[in-house]
């Protein structure tokens, strides 16, 4: 199974394909080229990554540019084959690299027109059309066009209106930071009387559950993501902890990583572990993603050594200190190191 984020990139762009082969003859030479234009632009536009460009931002002229990048690479790399293709399809397929750039500059910006509801798609996408001259030129089967459009639309209202009954995650905010989230997943089985929950809380805490716990936890904050991402809204950083039982022989658990496995996920989510844990373990622990140790300061009366020994690993980007004495909150908030950044919780 792979990340959500990640399927329903594939899936946008496998509608953006079919919404472009409506203006051109259908090949598999053709697939290919929109395939490298889409990719490029959901990587701009979706993960603010960018190939030909030094740049991290995304602006229609930083998408334009790297457009480009894409044809001029697609065009050096067709050479290869100008001496395996007659002069007509070499010639042709150089044109088609082109074309097709243009082709994909005008269905990204039907992709980024807004629709407050599936009934105002057709008279909008009409309207639109009518302003494109290049459209004029062009047999293009509209209704075929208007039919995709609603149905990928249909489709992800479906999907980011998903709920679920029996879970949900809890978010737990740190001391002066709104802007970062400690997600907790929670049961909600609201149907049991009180013996029944009380055995569905005591089967719920079984380590040997953790690693589902764990999945469907990465499920909802893959989607917590995802609904953000497509209205275009400010991400926060979510801190996903991983249990001891995820964590043997020096691995995550596989299922565990290809899940998480995301470009933008990578960047927003940190992954947490208890210090004991990863001194266990550490070969399970790399720097593809961003991590954050959590350590109890309750019982430690040199907690400057032991801040210190937890930044000198060298691979945490956060201390969160879970517990501590109140004569040790001063030290906690003036800490110092560009390195490491230290998390309180707020006091619930």
């Amino acid at each position: 199974m792979d990340n959500l984020i990640t399927v329903f990139m594939d899936y946008k762009k496998k509608c953006l394909i079919e919404y472009a082969l409506q203006v051109c003859k259908e090949s598999a030479f053709i697939k290919k080229v929109f395939n490298n234009y889409f990719q490029t632009y959901i990587d701009n536009y979706y993960y603010n990554i960018f190939n030909t460009i030094d740049d991290d931002k995304y602006t229609v002229s930083n998408l334009k540019l790297e457009l480009t990048g894409m044809m001029e690479e697609m065009l050096e790399d067709y050479k290869e084959f100008e001496l395996e293709a007659s002069n007509e399809e070499y010639s042709n397929n150089q044109k088609l690299i082109k074309e097709c750039k243009i082709i994909a500059e005008e269905i990204i910006r039907i992709d980024q027109l807004q629709f407050e509801n599936k009934e105002v798609i057709k008279e909008q996408i009409e309207n639109y059309l009518e302003t494109r001259e290049y459209f004029k030129t062009k047999k293009v089967n509209i209704q075929k066009l208007i039919s995709l459009i609603k149905n990928h639309y249909q489709q992800t209202e479906k999907i980011l209106s998903y709920s679920d009954t029996n879970f949900y995650i809890e978010e737990k905010y740190f001391q002066e930071n709104k802007n970062k989230e400690f997600i907790v997943l929670k049961e909600d089985i609201k149907s049991l009387n009180i013996y029944k929950t009380g055995m569905v809380n005591k089967v719920y805490e079984e380590t040997k559950l953790d690693s589902k716990k764990t999945i469907c936890l990465i499920e909802k904050v893959s989607l917590k993501i995802l609904k953000k991402l497509l209205k275009k809204e400010k991400l926060d950083t979510y801190f996903i902890e991983l249990k001891d039982s995820l964590i043997f022989r020096g691995l995550i658990q596989n299922k565990i990583m290809t899940l998480m496995d995301n470009p933008i996920f990578r960047k927003h989510v940190v992954l947490c572990v208890h210090y004991n844990n990863y001194l266990k373990e550490k070969n399970a622990f790399f720097e593809d993603f961003n991590l954050a140790c959590i350590q109890d300061f309750s019982h430690i009366n040199d907690v400057e050594f032991k801040t210190n020994s937890i930044y000198e690993e060298g691979i945490f980007n956060y201390l969160i200190v879970e517990k501590y004495k109140p004569k040790d909150f001063r030290f906690f908030k003036t800490y110092e190191n560009e390195a490491i950044e230290i998390l309180i919780f707020e006091e619930e």
